[in-house]
């Protein structure tokens, strides 16, 4: 039995936006006549031929076929494909198997944001120490992508919009100065303090809207985002971090979050007290002092930014960058300088 659910709401699993052809009247004809025997009704003679991994819908009422993702078929009390050409009815195939298909499944290139390190539609960790310039290096990386700068590897950023997060830095005297340092296009950076992301998703989709071109979105630190959630165990960070990784998966965004372990773990736990965090991540990366730099002060030391996860890309990548001060007009900062 469908859910009630997705018949009041079939708009909450959007079709795919690409272009497909006209349907072909006979195929038109012959969905309409399976329709009628079911549910009823007939669909709009132009509507588009499924494309691969889609399926046909139509709830009761509903004016014209829908298009979903064959994934939600199991669900659906009327799913139809077209196949070398001939109509056919998925709900048969369910009932004989759960799998897949791989015809029916739209293969997808792999999105960068960053290629190679930073995905889009998934969540990427920045962990280390505190004073190792985590947030300072995710505040170079939305400037590099709102101005189409250039990446830490050299290739050129696709010029968009960033949304930086910031729980526990002041907007005005340190996350702006070091974006003016950083070369960023402050009108395509947005800022915002801590939100509880589980009960707020919509101010991001709004924004999202707003901007029509954000690409990332920066949480800092991220165990702040989830308001009174249960963060200690898999199945609590899951729960949280799921809707948002699902919104970001439909929005094309890449979400950067930082990671802060305990105060008394060393710099080799980049991620302690995250690893649920971590397991969800697709790319993490640790940061840590650069053990060949003779500074006997850990904090003046250069950076080693080193792959601990990257589920999509190389793992066996390290990068250096240092902190330096700078001015931005007449205020005194700090800015990454990638080595």
């Amino acid at each position: 039995m469908p859910s009630k659910k997705l018949l009041r709401s079939p708009t909450r699993f959007p079709a795919p936006q690409k272009a497909a052809e006209p349907m072909k009247p006979a195929i038109a004809k012959a969905l309409s006549a399976q329709l009628a025997r079911d549910i009823g009704g007939r669909p709009a003679v132009d509507e588009p031929i499924p494309l691969p991994g889609t399926i046909l819908y139509k709830t009761v009422g509903a004016p014209l076929v829908q298009r979903f993702p064959v994934q939600m078929m199991p669900a659906l009390p009327t799913a139809y494909t077209i196949r070398d050409g001939e109509l056919v009815d998925l709900r048969t195939r369910a009932a004989e198997s759960p799998f897949l298909r791989a015809e029916e499944v739209e293969a997808k290139p792999l999105e960068w944001l960053w290629p190679g390190f930073i995905p889009i539609g998934a969540l990427t960790l920045l962990g280390g120490a505190a004073g190792m310039g985590k947030s300072q290096a995710a505040i170079s990386l939305a400037a590099a992508l709102s101005s189409g700068g250039s990446w830490p590897t050299g290739e050129r950023a696709e010029k968009g919009s960033a949304l930086v997060l910031e729980a526990e830095d002041d907007v005005a005297r340190t996350v702006t100065p070091r974006l003016m340092a950083a070369g960023a296009v402050l009108r395509r950076v947005g800022l915002g303090k801590a939100l509880d992301l589980t009960q707020s998703l919509e101010l991001l989709e709004a924004e999202a809207k707003r901007r029509g071109d954000l690409r990332l979105v920066v949480l800092s630190p991220i165990r702040k985002f989830f308001g009174d959630a249960e963060l200690h165990g898999n199945l609590g960070v899951r729960a949280a971090l799921d809707p948002i990784l699902a919104w970001a998966e439909r929005r094309r965004v890449a979400i950067l979050g930082i990671a802060h372990p305990p105060k008394d773990k060393e710099h080799k736990e980049a991620f302690a007290g995250s690893t649920a965090f971590l397991e969800l991540a697709r790319a993490a990366y640790s940061v840590i002092p650069d053990p060949g730099d003779k500074n006997p002060v850990v904090k003046q030391k250069q950076r080693i930014l080193v792959a601990a996860k990257n589920n999509l890309g190389a793992d066996d990548v390290t990068l250096r960058y240092a902190i330096e001060g700078t001015r931005a007009g007449t205020i005194e900062t700090r800015k990454v300088v990638w080595k």
